[in-house]
């Protein structure tokens, strides 16, 4: 299995996000990553949105292309693999105002409803960066990974 972000740069994710500051919005001048929620529990899931703010249509991945970082002590690690061996060709237009929204249900099965991902190392609470891929440049936003309480 190869990173998910191998399909889409020969160059690690890493490289593109943004800085390393803490990210409450991502967006360039025709798109924006939010989330519900800053902090999520395990078991509970995540909802991050991908809203066109320009004034005209946006052209999209339909198949929502993401990566998951951790950060660590030596820095960010991509935590989602593949066994696709290429990007379907297809675009979807986003209208002006609109969004998609995707669903992380928090957990070892967290991308397991995205088809041919799946997690290269184990999940584990702290700080994670979710990178949308279908657009260029990337976009990215923080939220971090609590402990559930009930343990």
């Amino acid at each position: 299995m190869k990173q998910v972000s191998e399909l889409y740069s020969p160059e690690p994710v890493a490289e593109y996000t943004l800085d390393d500051g803490r990210l409450v919005e991502a967006e360039d001048e025709w798109l924006r990553l939010s989330t519900d929620r800053e902090a999520v529990e395990f078991g509970r899931a995540i909802t991050v949105t991908i809203e066109n703010v320009s004034d005209r249509e946006v052209i999209v991945s339909p198949e929502h292309p993401f990566t998951l970082l951790e950060e660590t002590n030596s820095g960010w690690v991509e935590l989602v693999g593949t066994t696709a061996n290429g990007v379907l060709l297809a675009a979807l237009a986003l209208p002006p105002g609109s969004s998609e929204a995707i669903e992380l249900p928090i957990g070892q099965d967290i991308v397991a409803d995205f088809g041919t991902y799946g997690l290269l190392r184990e999940l584990s609470p702290g700080q994670h960066r979710f990178v949308y891929l279908g657009s260029n440049p990337y976009l990215c936003i923080d939220f971090e990974i609590k402990s559930s309480e009930k343990q």
